[in-house]
């Protein structure tokens, strides 16, 4: 899907109290051997998101090589491990998604992915993104907002937005992660 499009229909679920204040970006940079690009999310013009592919990229590389040295001895006895922990890049790459750290392009495929589930699918997702979105989703009720656990809001991006939904729909709540500018 074009970037274009993608934007305007995950920005088109955003719960009224919250249009304008969160806004997606998207700048591609064209080198002489490659692509690479970014990706961000703002509230209220402040980046609270940001992924490029190189910048994860050195994220799971280093991650990747401390997996290698912290098993070669286990490695080199167990085959069956070995395949697995070859190159340590697979375990890397699903470390950094369950943080939320991704690539521009894994980025654009979880926005996909967001678009194509219920708000209940969205909230129960293991991915932070898709989670964080469901939280300022117009389709997700007061009445659902305020009855969220707190293991609900395990991630920084999750508990900034939905200490900002609450405050934008007039709901009480633990207010103590709110950030000042």
């Amino acid at each position: 899907m074009r970037w274009s499009r993608l934007k305007q229909m995950v920005e088109s679920r955003i719960a009224t109290s919250l249009r304008g204040r969160i806004e997606l970006h998207s700048a591609r940079y064209r080198h002489a051997h490659d692509s690479d690009g970014r990706v961000w999310l703002t509230v209220d013009g402040r980046e609270v998101v940001s992924v490029s592919y190189h910048r994860t990229a050195a994220i799971r590389y280093h991650i990747a090589r401390g997996l290698r040295e912290a098993n070669a001895h286990v490695v080199a006895s167990d085959p069956a491990f070995r395949a697995e922990f070859q190159d340590g890049w697979a375990p890397a790459t699903a470390i950094t998604r369950k943080q939320g750290i991704v690539t521009q392009f894994e980025f654009y495929d979880d926005l996909e992915e967001y678009l194509s589930q219920t708000v209940e699918q969205a909230l129960e997702s293991p991915n932070p993104l898709i989670r964080a979105l469901a939280i300022v989703d117009r389709r997700l009720g007061k009445r659902r907002l305020r009855s969220l656990s707190p293991d609900a809001l395990d991630h920084p991006l999750i508990r900034e937005l939905y200490d900002l939904r609450c405050v934008a729909e007039g709901i009480e709540h633990d207010a103590t992660s709110i950030r000042t500018p």
